[in-house]
């Protein structure tokens, strides 16, 4: 969940599933600047540098309110873990007007909150990670 009471806020979090079977999921959603960097990882970093870049994207998407009613493929985000917006050929995603943050958790899940507007700082507050452990074996 992201709060704000200044600007639109989006968040996407995601469990990192295990093996690599998400880089080719999520393949038609990446731009040709993402693909290529993704392409060059080790093949046991592309799966999570994949799904960073999905998260980041898909709080960008829901921050501006336009979901996944946008391609996401017009947007290249960082996948390494400084996230930031590199480029989009969708013309209200300009790079400087967008902010991106994002937390992780060793190897469990990966996140990000978005924001138009100044970069600012980022409260982050985690739900004990029992009842995380427990929802993710719920609905594996």
């Amino acid at each position: 969940m992201a709060i704000s009471a200044e600007h639109p806020v989006g968040v996407d979090l995601e469990l990192l599933p295990p093996g690599q079977e998400v880089t080719a999921d999520l393949a038609g959603q990446m731009s040709p600047q993402e693909t290529q960097a993704i392409a060059a990882l080790p093949e046991n970093a592309r799966g999570l540098a994949a799904l960073r870049c999905w998260v980041r994207k898909e709080a960008l998407l829901k921050a501006s309110g336009h979901g996944l009613a946008l391609a996401a493929a017009g947007l290249s985000v960082s996948c390494d873990e400084s996230p930031r917006l590199l480029g989009s050929v969708i013309s209200q995603y300009a790079p400087g007007h967008w902010q991106l943050a994002a937390q992780e958790h060793s190897g469990t899940w990966t996140g990000a909150v978005a924001w138009p507007g100044a970069p600012e700082i980022v409260e982050w507050l985690r739900w004990p990670e029992h009842a995380a452990i427990a929802y993710a074996g719920r609905h594996a």
